[in-house]
């Protein structure tokens, strides 16, 4: 499957596309539904965060991972 991002257990991000610097960008699960959720993280080659747009216009889930980066 796709690389996924979840925040706190709330938020979800899927593997967007990667950039010409080599960074990964990350959109909220929910930008392709009615909300167009405009959240995002952009991490780079380290999965060090570069950006983290947190501003999500919908309401949190509860996702029960135990990882917080998983394939």
């Amino acid at each position: 499957g796709k690389e996924q991002i979840i925040i706190n257990k709330k938020y979800k991000h899927n593997f967007s596309k990667t950039e010409k610097d080599n960074s990964k960008v990350y959109i909220c699960t929910d930008y392709k539904t009615s909300y167009k959720c405009k959240s995002f993280i952009i991490l780079n080659n380290k999965k060090e965060i570069l950006k983290y747009e947190s501003l999500h216009n919908h309401l949190e889930k509860k996702f029960d991972v135990s990882i917080s980066i998983a394939k």
